[in-house]
């Protein structure tokens, strides 16, 4: 059985990373997302459009933390448990 994941739209710029939306449940959810997270992020930060966005995932656990863009997207993330 595989370990359940949480996906993220993330976005690399030099060596850092930011997880930009997310946690989603599925890889196809934060696919879905790339597109308009990278739209956003860019009219808030016209330098994001030389950064890198895809997808991500992390094991599932009570530390993930939610992506700062969720708000600004209208993305609803799977619901972290406490």
């Amino acid at each position: 059985m595989s370990e359940q994941k949480d996906y993220y739209v993330s976005m690399i710029r030099g060596k850092k990373y930011a997880l930009m939306a997310g946690p989603f449940a599925t890889h196809n959810e934060a696919l879905y997302w790339v597109g308009p997270v990278k739209k956003e992020a860019s009219r808030l930060d016209p330098f994001c459009d030389f950064d890198l966005f895809g997808t991500c995932s992390k094991p599932v656990n009570h530390d993930n933390k939610m992506g700062w863009l969720n708000v600004y997207i209208g993305a609803k993330p799977r619901e972290l448990s406490k």
